[in-house]
């Protein structure tokens, strides 16, 4: 099998979604050497332990996924790997992510077994579940941020845990609506499907959209980090922020193909562009 099916196989593109590990460093300003290696490490684990957990969902999910007009290429669906192999892989990445954190930090086992049990749960009933489903996916996002900061002991912001949910239930809704676009209902068997509407996600979409931008603005007037930054233009990052989410609606609501939120964000221009122009502010307000 060639290499880019074995990078397939362990879902190495949905990596990016781990880098929320690093956000504890990233808004508390917090880089020393040691903690920053330790939060690389830890990432590096959490990868393998996703990567083990994604090659679970695939098995659980093989039949439906062989209708897929996307997901038929994976490689258990395509059959380029046994399932028997897979089922061999996945325990082994799991097993190596547990005991390389277990080593590397102990407290932050909790938080992988917490990650682990609520992806077998949704495998067996929760993915079933309308609304909640994205629910738990968000709750995935959450924990990534506390090994983060249970690595670095960097006490976690409750507004950044709140705007981290809140984003990614975002993205899990849009996601869903792409599930329920697919011309064919047939190459797409979640159960709980039946329980949304084109028009229903869309309205969520927006309200969630708005109370993101909200949120976010107020998280950069707040007193706690005009402090922290020692600038009281820590809002202007906010303008990216309202575009970014402003040309990811416009996208979705236009597209007329098959997306995932990762495939965009790896693809649009515009919005890496707008991310990368977030990070900047962040820095010019930083060392100016």
């Amino acid at each position: 099998m060639k290499l880019k099916n074995y990078l397939h196989f362990l879902r190495v593109n949905n990596y990016i979604k781990n880098v929320f590990i690093f956000f504890p460093f990233f808004f508390v300003l917090k880089f020393e050497k040691d903690l920053v290696l330790d939060t690389l490490n830890s990432f590096l684990f959490f990868c393998l332990l996703t990567s083990g957990i994604y090659i679970l969902n695939d098995i659980f999910d093989i039949e439906s996924d062989k209708l897929h007009p996307v997901k038929r290429n994976r490689p258990l669906a395509a059959g380029l790997i046994s399932i028997k192999r897979g089922k061999q892989i996945s325990l082994l990445l799991i097993l190596i992510s547990f005991i390389g954190i277990g080593l590397l930090n102990k407290a932050s086992i909790l938080y992988f077994s917490a990650y682990l049990s609520i992806n077998l749960l949704y495998n067996f009933y929760l993915k079933k579940v309308a609304i909640v489903d994205v629910m738990v996916l968000g709750l995935g996002f959450v924990i990534r941020i506390l090994v983060g900061s249970s690595v670095s002991d960097i006490p976690p912001s409750s507004w950044i845990l709140a705007m981290t949910f809140l984003l990614s239930i975002f993205l899990g809704f849009s996601k869903r609506r792409a599930d329920l676009l697919l011309p064919n209902q047939k190459a797409n068997q979640r159960l709980n499907l039946k329980s949304y509407t084109e028009k229903g996600l869309n309205y969520l979409l927006v309200i969630i959209s708005i109370i993101i931008s909200v949120s976010y603005v107020f998280y950069t007037i707040s007193d706690e980090v005009k402090q922290r930054w020692g600038s009281n233009y820590v809002f202007l990052t906010s303008v990216w922020v309202i575009l970014g989410i402003s040309r990811y609606l416009n996208v979705i609501f236009t597209k007329k193909e098959y997306y995932t939120p990762t495939s965009m964000i790896s693809k649009d221009r515009i919005l890496q562009l707008i991310v990368i122009s977030w990070i900047l502010t962040f820095f010019l307000i930083y060392w100016l």
